[in-house]
C-alpha cells in the first residue's frame, strides 16, 4: 500500500482519520503521517491497512484463522476485529491474542475460579475426560504442536 493509496482510501470512508485511527490502535498523528508519506510503515500495519480498507484478508490472519477452526469458529469480520485488537494489544498473532484472552478468563472469571476449588461438581471428570482425549491424540500420532 502506497501513500496516495491510503490517501485516498482514508479520503473515500465514511469514518473519519481520527476515528479510523482509533480502529486501527494508533493514533490520528500516526495515520496522518502516513497519509501524506511522511513515515513510512511496516509490512505488519500494510496488511492491517489492507485488511482494514479493502477487506483482503492478511496471510498470517489466514494461517492463524486455519490453525484454529477446528477448534473455534469466527466470521470473517470477527477475525478482523480480532486482528486489530491483538496488534493494538501487542500480540504477536490473532492466534496468540485468543489464547490470551482465554487464559485471563480461565484465571479470573468467577465460574473457572469455583471450578479450580472443586466447587462445581463434574470437576475431576471434565479433567479426566481431558486428559483421556489428550492420551488418545498422541497415542494416534496426532499431539500439540
Amino acid at each position: 500500500m502506497t501513500a496516495k493509496k491510503l490517501s485516498d482510501a482514508i479520503a473515500s470512508h465514511e469514518k473519519n482519520q481520527g476515528q479510523i485511527a482509533q480502529d486501527l490502535g494508533i493514533t490520528s498523528t500516526t495515520l496522518g503521517r502516513w497519509r501524506k508519506g511522511e513515515r513510512s510503515f511496516g509490512e505488519s500495519d500494510a496488511k492491517l491497512l489492507r485488511l482494514y480498507f479493502f477487506g483482503k484478508m492478511p496471510f498470517d490472519l489466514l494461517r492463524d484463522r486455519e490453525s484454529l477452526k477446528n477448534t473455534l469458529r469466527f466470521t470473517m469480520d470477527e477475525w478482523a476485529v480480532i486482528l486489530i485488537l491483538a496488534k493494538r494489544e501487542g500480540f504477536k498473532t490473532a492466534a496468540d491474542w485468543v489464547a490470551g484472552k482465554i487464559r485471563g478468563y480461565l484465571e479470573n472469571s468467577p465460574a473457572a475460579i469455583d471450578v479450580r476449588r472443586g466447587e462445581t461438581t463434574g470437576f475431576q471428570e471434565a479433567l479426566e475426560n481431558v486428559l483421556d482425549k489428550d492420551d488418545d491424540a498422541k497415542q494416534a500420532g496426532l499431539g500439540h504442536h
